[in-house]
């Protein structure tokens, strides 16, 4: 049977994917990584021919109230409307214990809007309410850290492992729909911050759990049984000591003494910038009470434009978190792993290249770039390399449209060049993205880099989080640096890896 998983990169749905097909069915992952976007509904249409059940474990890659609400309802609609062209029997959704309870909370009213949607189609549908899943409780510590210290709510939850939310999704996938919610949670209720401070003293992680009554989840203040399922819940079998045994097997357990010292913030910038674009993300990091450095990146060559960025990282003490602005993503992600103590990568329309790939191969894969020959201007080196620089007259265009005239002026004046060789140089064998946590800022309307192309590269590295900007354009960090040193501070707070 053919089954399609809208979302089936992610965390459940990779793995829903993978136990469908040891089940002998025919799954299709569809998301934006295999050429699926539901909110254009590019790709769906085709994608959804001859299937008989779809599964939507999707989630939205911005979190404000706004757009994570804009991108449920556009997703669901645009998706039943390909499931009726298609004749779908069966609907399926991942949604979350104690959608209907929460109505201060911007996602969880988005997820439910998700299920209304759903309910009011023709479409024959499961939803399948999960409680909180044990792989996100670290998550949940660091958004509630403040110092060293956790703030968390004295309330019941009862959390289950991903893998069991995956079973059940088969289960359900396969079945009958039942046109109403089914409810799935762990076996054993735990109180919130009891819980989460088992965990991090299981992974040797030294802050301390505090219980805040009035502390937030998910936006909201929680009562006792906020996140609780209801009696008639089915019930997962993977208890917290059995995943706590799994997921600490062989990591070494140990959270390094230096990961306790705040990071100092490396910024990278990119082509056609300098320095002083982080200026405005400067100050907010400095507001918050961080280091940073903006890096001189040379713009000559990637290699050795990492190693220069290498090389500072060797002087700094305690933990690093590299951000980089458009080619200098490249140049991070191609940072030997042994300078120092990195411990999160944020790209700022930046690229994030695999193996073997370029900045210009990259640029090609989809359409939206406007940089080329009649925008680009070439200088001749006396080494043989060809500077690049973006016609003076075209830079408030391509570059910067959301800033003022005589700031875009300004810029296009004071803009380095980068050698064409730098933009055609092929990544290393071990981006660091591959092995590091990682985050996106996205402009909407990012004239040098394709949005398109940075949510691929983003989905392809298991993005933690992705902020998409609507009308920000490829100088995101100098108009929108609130924007990009909120998703740095995310990075910052996420403890070093064991």
């Amino acid at each position: 049977m053919k089954i399609v998983v809208i979302g089936g990169t992610g965390l459940i749905g990779s793995k829903l994917v993978e136990k469908l097909r040891q089940a002998g069915h025919d799954p299709l992952p569809a998301s934006p990584d295999t050429g699926v976007d539901t909110l254009s509904g590019e790709g769906l249409q085709d994608a959804l021919d001859g299937a008989q059940v779809v599964v939507d474990v999707s989630n939205a890659p911005a979190w404000d109230d706004a757009a994570v609400l804009e991108f449920f309802q556009t997703s669901s609609r645009n998706i039943l409307a390909a499931e009726t062209a298609a004749g779908v029997s069966h609907h399926v959704v991942l949604s979350v214990v104690g959608t209907d309870r929460l109505p201060d909370s911007g996602y969880l009213r988005a997820k439910l809007a998700q299920e209304e949607a759903v309910k009011a189609a023709s479409i024959p549908y499961t939803i399948l309410r999960a409680t909180q899943f044990f792989e996100f409780l670290g998550r949940i510590a660091d958004s509630s850290t403040v110092g060293d210290t956790v703030y968390l709510p004295p309330v019941l939850i009862q959390p289950e492992a991903a893998d069991d939310v995956a079973v059940a999704l088969v289960d359900v996938a396969v079945s009958a729909p039942v046109k109403g919610i089914v409810e799935l949670a762990g076996p054993v209720a735990f109180r919130f911050d009891e819980l989460v401070q088992r965990v991090l003293d299981a992974k040797n992680d030294p802050r301390r759990v505090t219980a805040d009554v009035h502390a937030h989840y998910f936006g909201a203040e929680l009562d006792e049984h906020s996140l609780t399922p209801g009696e008639n819940a089915r019930i997962a079998p993977t208890r917290l000591e059995d995943w706590l045994s799994q997921s600490t097997r062989g990591s070494g357990n140990s959270r390094p003494k230096e990961s306790l010292m705040k990071p100092t913030i490396i910024l990278v910038h990119g082509a056609f910038a300098e320095s002083s674009s982080w200026d405005g993300v400067i100050d907010r990091l400095a507001d918050a009470g961080h280091r940073a450095i903006a890096a001189a990146n040379p713009l000559r060559n990637l290699a050795a434009d990492a190693a220069s960025v290498g090389d500072l990282i060797r002087t700094i003490d305690g933990p690093v978190v590299l951000v980089a602005h458009s080619y200098g993503g490249a140049v991070i992600s191609n940072v030997p792993r042994d300078a120092g103590e990195i411990t999160g990568l944020v790209y700022v329309n930046g690229f994030a290249p695999d193996p073997g790939e370029s900045a210009f191969s990259l640029a090609g894969m989809f359409p939206g770039s406007m940089l080329g020959e009649k925008t680009l201007q070439p200088v001749p080196r006396a080494d043989g390399t060809t500077d690049l620089y973006i016609v003076r007259d075209r830079f408030h265009e391509l570059f910067c449209p959301d800033l003022p005239a005589r700031e875009a002026a300004r810029m296009a004046a004071t803009q380095r060049p980068v050698t064409q060789e730098a933009l055609f140089a092929p990544s290393s064998e071990r981006p660091l993205w591959r092995e590091l946590p990682s985050w996106f800022v996205i402009g909407e309307d990012d004239r040098n880099i394709p949005p398109q192309l940075q949510r691929f590269m983003a989905e392809r590295a298991g993005s933690q989080r992705t902020v998409e900007i609507p009308g920000a354009s490829h100088a995101v960090a100098v108009s929108q640096p609130q924007t990009a040193a909120d998703l740095i501070l995310e990075a910052v707070a996420l403890p070093a890896p064991a």
